[in-house]
């Protein structure tokens, strides 16, 4: 009796694993997108309200981690666009945390993403983190091998 349960338990799983390996019931994931627009826009923000911790690079400042490079991609690299976002929307600035606004938070996230070597396409970026779970952020520069 418990051999068949069992087997027909590993069956199930089989069978589960194989309609994610074809699609069926699997969610794509992506690179993120946004627009040149948005990273602009994210330059000012960052510099408004990120740089005094996070450094004028990104990756200089005093009294926060870096926000790209190798030890940023080690963190956030292979991870949802959206736990960033909502990281950062939770909890930034540290003065007025989640105050800048999703629309502002998007904008903030495109320009991070730039300064880690993901190309502006044509899509925005979106301001709802629901739909940033798809969206895989970058583990290895772009054009890295592996």
């Amino acid at each position: 009796m418990r051999s068949s349960i069992f087997l027909s338990l590993c069956g199930g799983v089989a069978l589960f694993a194989l309609h994610l390996s074809q699609g069926v019931g699997a969610q794509a994931l992506a690179s993120p997108t946004y627009t040149a627009a948005q990273a602009a826009a994210g330059k000012d923000v960052y510099t408004q309200h990120c740089a005094s911790c996070h450094g004028a690079n990104l990756d200089d400042g005093e009294f926060a981690p870096p926000l790209r490079g190798v030890e940023f991609r080690q963190r956030w690299g292979g991870r949802p666009a959206e736990a960033l976002f909502t990281y950062t929307s939770t909890r930034m600035p540290p003065a007025m945390p989640g105050g800048l606004g999703d629309e502002r938070y998007a904008q903030l996230l495109a320009f991070v993403l730039e300064q880690n070597g993901v190309a502006a396409g044509t899509r925005a970026l979106p301001s709802d983190a629901a739909a940033l779970t798809p969206m895989v952020l970058p583990a290895a520069p772009p054009g890295a091998g592996g």
